[in-house]
């Protein structure tokens, strides 16, 4: 297989794509109204002469690649890491961490689950919807605001003897510990040591501004005698850099991961994102566990995107012989 798709330029396999649609066209599998879209990550003891052989190699093949290869430039117009086995793919978070690899998007019906659109891509980040399209992007903490999975917890496995679910009992400082003084300008802990302003204001991504106020080196020394207010302060008690905190006093405008959020949050939000769940996660799943594509097996964009395509067009296939009416 891989032998054949290194063979296949990428117009072939374009082609092919179009002509399954066609056929899951004709059969009546495509809906056309509501498509939903995902993306899956695909990713001693030698003597001391040798070693120093490979380590060697290994310097010159950098040196060549460094040389033959101009810098990689993001989206933001900023150089970002290359790699040296394959500079076309991108580190990007995956079930397992942190992978280098590449960003398979489907596009996918919501009548049959057909794949409309297939594309890999060599960058971390989903592209931008566009054309005026009503797009709703993966958020993994939806469930934690929906108020339908209010009493999830309730139905989670017990994880002690006496079957009872698990509550920490320690319980951190936060912000709203903290009081503000304002004759001196400054904060108080709960041990009641004035902290003092540290550095220029902080700006998040969403351009909410924060001051940040920190505690004398020796104020907080003098606070590990007091045990109980130490372990409520820092998360590891052996810390000797003083506390930090920020104050927000400024919010910024609504950004787009806000704006996203406050979409899926409402009625028709939870609706449209619960069916994207229902139709677009079965197709990878599918594909990862019944055909086998739980990793690309191929080096470049062009052969993995081929890969891809060939996989879902295979997919596509399956459901014309399950569904299809004249198709054989």
């Amino acid at each position: 297989i891989a032998a054949f798709i290194s063979g296949m330029g990428p117009g072939r396999i374009e082609d092919l794509f179009a002509q399954v649609l066609l056929v899951c066209a004709e059969e009546g599998l495509l809906g056309g109204t509501h498509f939903s879209i995902d993306r899956g990550e695909g990713d001693g003891g030698a003597p001391e002469r040798r070693r120093l052989e490979r380590l060697r190699k290994k310097a010159e093949r950098i040196g060549r690649f460094l040389a033959e290869n101009p810098a990689r430039m993001g989206r933001g117009g900023k150089e970002v890491q290359a790699n040296v086995t394959d500079n076309e793919s991108a580190k990007m978070r995956g079930s397992h961490g942190i992978v280098q690899g590449y960003n398979a998007n489907a596009c996918v019906d919501g009548a049959h689950q057909v794949v409309v659109h297939a594309e890999a891509f060599g960058e971390g980040d989903d592209g931008a919807a566009a054309a005026g399209i009503d797009a709703y992007i993966p958020d993994r903490q939806f469930r934690s605001r929906d108020p339908r999975f209010a009493d999830a917890r309730r139905h989670r496995r017990p994880t002690d003897k006496h079957k009872k679910q698990y509550r920490s009992q320690r319980r951190f400082f936060g912000p709203g510990d903290f009081t503000f003084d304002e004759s001196s300008g400054r904060l108080v802990c709960p041990a009641g040591v004035r902290m003092h302003r540290s550095g220029t204001a902080f700006k998040n991504r969403d351009g909410a501004t924060a001051v940040s106020y920190r505690a004398g080196q020796r104020a907080c020394a003098r606070c590990a005698a007091r045990c109980a207010l130490r372990l409520r302060c820092l998360r590891n008690p052996g810390q000797k850099t003083p506390r930090q905190v920020r104050v927000f006093y400024k919010r910024g405008s609504i950004g787009l991961t806000h704006a996203m959020k406050a979409k899926i949050d409402t009625p028709l939000g939870r609706r449209t994102y619960s069916r994207r769940l229902g139709i677009v996660e079965p197709v990878f799943a599918n594909i990862a566990a019944q055909k086998g594509l739980d990793r690309f097996t191929l080096r470049g964009r062009a052969k993995v995107n081929i890969q891809w395509k060939l996989y879902c067009m295979v997919h596509n296939l399956e459901k014309v012989a399950r569904n299809g009416s004249s198709w054989n």
